[in-house]
This record gives C-alpha cells, sequence and structure tokens, in this order.
C-alpha cells in the first residue's frame, strides 16, 4: 500500500515538510513522551516538521 503525504508548513519555522497523518506517519516512530506533546500541542496548532519535532526528544 502506497501512502500518501499531505504537504504541511511547520507552524514553527514555516518550512514544508511530508505528513502521512496519524496513519503510521515518521513522528510515530519518535520516543516523545507525554510532557512534551502536551508542550507541543499548546504552543501549535498543527504538526511540527521533522528538525523541529526532534528537538523535543529526550536523548
Amino acid at each position: 500500500m502506497i501512502k500518501t503525504a499531505n504537504i504541511k508548513q511547520c507552524p514553527k519555522c514555516k518550512n514544508d515538510f511530508n505528513c502521512y497523518s496519524e496513519d503510521d506517519c515518521w513522528c510515530e516512530n519518535l520516543p516523545l513522551h507525554r510532557k512534551e506533546l502536551l508542550e507541543i500541542k499548546k504552543l501549535y496548532n498543527d504538526c511540527l516538521c521533522p528538525d523541529c519535532l526532534r528537538e523535543y526528544v529526550e536523548e
């Protein structure tokens, strides 16, 4: 099955990126904790690009 990406603009950096929605998108594989997810949802009204989202991943 071929995934169809939506082109979105990151609300943080304004760069365009591919989003595959909640049905197995790349972002589902990032180890984000609930605290970070809540912070992101509070600050932004849409998905973040890979670079910006990685800033919230705990190393």
